[in-house]
């Protein structure tokens, strides 16, 4: 299974998974990431998911929307090895 799977993107929105998600990444500062490769990774990892749940899952993004994923992504725009967020956000 993948993430790219509607069916898996269905499941993280009905488990209530992209909320432990969102939380992970609240947990996380951007200083941190410029300093880290594998928590960089990790963020990197979490949002691609978090784009994929948005796409493929029927309430993807409200359910993103809902839990204001934009806010908790905000701040990873500062970064200096900075994500890739800007689809998801400009979806939301």
């Amino acid at each position: 299974m993948s993430d790219k799977s509607s069916e898996t993107c269905e499941r993280i929105i009905q488990t209530g998974f992209h909320v432990d998600m969102l939380e992970n990444l609240t947990s996380l500062s951007v200083d941190i990431l410029n300093n880290s490769q594998s928590k960089s990774s990790f963020v990197k990892a979490h949002i691609g998911t978090l784009l994929n749940v948005e796409r493929r899952a029927k309430t993807g993004c409200s359910a993103l929307r809902q839990h204001r994923a934009v806010d908790v992504l905000q701040k990873f725009r500062d970064a200096k090895n900075q994500v890739t967020f800007i689809r998801l956000e400009a979806r939301l």
